[in-house]
């Protein structure tokens, strides 16, 4: 499947929103396409989701892309991918986030 890589990922937990840029706090945050439709997975490496915890759902999420689009939505669920990406010992985070489809105008 397709990753599209995020310019810019807010979570807005409590106390404090969390804001990630690919490139600037640990590396690059990228969307997954997921089977069902409006749905996607938040992929995070294990430094990125340490700042988020894994007790969170139902927190709405703001996704940026590179090509200035804007999705909004809510991460409805959360899971650790159990293989090691690009055999390292570094983890990646899975955030189910489902995108809320704008009002026709």
């Amino acid at each position: 499947m397709s990753h599209y890589r995020v310019r810019h990922l807010v979570l807005d937990t409590f106390p404090e929103p969390l804001s990630y840029y690919s490139g600037i706090n640990s590396g690059d945050v990228y969307l997954e396409p997921d089977e069902e439709v409006h749905f996607f997975s938040v992929i995070l490496r294990e430094g990125q989701y340490s700042q988020f915890g894994s007790a969170y759902s139902a927190v709405g999420a703001i996704a940026q892309m590179e090509d200035g689009r804007i999705y909004t939505g809510e991460i409805i669920s959360s899971e650790t991918d159990s293989v090691p990406e690009e055999q390292t010992s570094e983890r990646t985070f899975k955030l189910k986030m489902e995108i809320m489809p704008r009002p026709s105008e």
